[in-house]
């Protein structure tokens, strides 16, 4: 029995070692649920982007159906391209909502440092949504209608109703979007800077998805206002052209906000600074160099460096 054992032993250690490879194990990490950060010096803060977003797509989903139904009563152009804009918003909050739970995703062998990109893929996607069928859609109706302009404009009070109701809906969204902006915003930092710092592209896309909204609101009551008092449908033809160039703004901000985190936008220089100094504060540490840095999500950031020992340590 022995001699068996030994004959094995020896089959075994004859075997070439380069063969055995052993595959890396991970650890399996909790769910993350707080996906959502942005970091500031001294400052890291829990962002609500998920439950922002599902409030602006109820809402949108209820202006939707009013503004359908008020731009089949009417015929107005400006009515129409608003009812576009608000049923493309719901749209592209759905794809946000998909963006969220991709991006929520655990690191694996194959994605190591996590899916937090896809947050900014799918926000991509839907600023492009907003620029074609928001604003192509949108300039487009309103060339049509000055080209072949309505023979008439069915006004009345359900229209102002309607288009209360959509101010009010998506200025309460908005005010929600801003009081989550100012509940994070660092003291010694102003919200507009606050807001050009922010990596959270959900926030983003409704935030200026939404101060469109009411904008867009304002330009259609003028351009039907005015095309009531003074009989000539021009202005309701100008106010969708407008409400157009303004989605098209919005879907060109966004797309430029997650093109640089796509391609891998690099720390602020007072995040790579604090790290700098926590490196030298260590005592065989004397130098740090050839600093490297990117976003890899909107709370996650890699950062490589260089670093010199110090050579009395080195020496001992």
């Amino acid at each position: 029995m022995a001699r068996g054992e030994d004959k094995k032993r020896v089959e075994d250690d004859d075997e070439p070692f380069l063969t055995k490879i052993v595959e890396p194990t991970y650890p399996t990490p909790k769910p993350r649920t707080d996906i959502n950060k942005a970091y500031f010096p001294g400052k890291v803060y829990r962002s609500t982007s998920r439950d922002v977003v599902f409030r602006a797509m109820a809402g949108n989903t209820a202006i939707t159906t009013l503004k359908v139904l008020a731009w089949l009563k009417t015929g107005s152009s400006a009515m129409l391209s608003e009812a576009i804009h608000s049923l493309v918003d719901t749209g592209n909050q759905a794809v946000l909502i998909l963006g969220l739970k991709q991006a929520s995703g655990v690191p694996d062998k194959k994605h190591q440092y996590g899916y937090g990109r896809a947050a900014y893929f799918w926000s991509l996607i839907s600023a492009l949504g907003i620029f074609w069928l928001g604003s192509g859609v949108t300039i487009f109706h309103g060339i049509q209608s000055i080209l072949d302009p309505p023979k008439e404009l069915f006004l009345s009070w359900e229209v102002w109703c309607v288009l209360a109701a959509s101010f009010g809906i998506d200025g309460w969204v908005l005010k929600r979007s801003v009081q989550e902006l100012l509940a994070s915003k660092p003291k010694d930092m102003s919200f507009y800077q606050h807001v050009k710092r922010t990596k959270d592209p959900f926030m983003m896309a409704v935030l200026l998805e939404d101060m469109s909204a009411c904008t867009g609101v304002i330009m259609a009551g003028c351009g039907i206002g005015a095309s009531h008092i003074t009989g000539n449908p021009l202005w309701d033809s100008l106010a969708s052209i407008s409400i157009g160039v303004l989605l098209g703004g919005v879907a060109v901000s966004l797309i430029r906000l997650n093109q640089k985190f796509l391609l891998g936008q690099s720390v602020e220089p007072e995040i790579e600074k604090g790290i700098r100094e926590l490196l030298l504060a260590r005592p065989s540490i004397d130098n740090v160099y050839a600093v490297q840095s990117q976003w890899v999500g909107p709370s996650t950031f890699s950062y490589k460096v260089h670093y010199r020992l110090k050579l009395s340590l080195v020496a001992g």
